[in-house]
């Protein structure tokens, strides 16, 4: 399976626990489509696909396309911009994972369920909160639900994982 994975360029707090993770799911024969980048924890979740030997498909902004990229990508795609580039993961992915972040990792996480919810797919949807990260984000989106700004419960819509034996076991595996 083919796993968009959006997370943080710019924070390392989870680094390992994320590389770790990466190795699982390579391993358990998944794909990984991400935005290229090489810092923060794309690259800590590419590094660990990458040790798994996984296919790595990696998407690019013309503003970023100087930036470096894992060397074991299958394919760089340079897109025109951010929109371009979260739109082409989204066609290439079976299932979302996203990873702590911040807002970018925000804006692609509501874009992917913003779809899921008027049907334009009917893709997996993971968030992974180690240590609780997201724990107020679904506080929220739960006081969404209750107001009705939200017509069905969101777990209907996501999966949320604190940890990696969460994710990998609700993902299974890619073969």
């Amino acid at each position: 399976m083919r796993i968009g994975v959006f997370a943080s360029a710019s924070m390392n707090q989870y680094e390992d626990n994320v590389k770790e993770l990466g190795r699982a799911l390579g391993h358990a024969g998944h794909s990984l489509v991400y935005g290229g980048c090489a810092f923060g924890l794309m690259d800590a979740v590419a590094a660990g696909f990458a040790e798994a030997g996984a296919e790595m498909l990696a998407a690019v902004p013309k503003v970023f396309e100087t930036a470096p990229v894992h060397k074991a990508c299958s394919q760089v795609v340079i897109t025109e911009n951010l929109t371009d580039r979260k739109e082409w993961m989204i066609d290439q992915s079976d299932a979302f994972l996203i990873l702590p972040g911040g807002i970018g990792t925000m804006d692609e996480l509501f874009t992917v369920l913003a779809q899921k919810t008027i049907g334009q797919h009917a893709k997996p949807v993971f968030l992974y909160a180690p240590d609780q990260y997201y724990d107020g984000l679904m506080t929220v989106l739960e006081e969404m639900h209750q107001h009705g700004a939200i017509p069905d419960p969101i777990e209907g819509f996501l999966v949320y994982c604190h940890t990696k034996e969460e994710v990998l076991l609700n993902l299974g595996s890619g073969k």
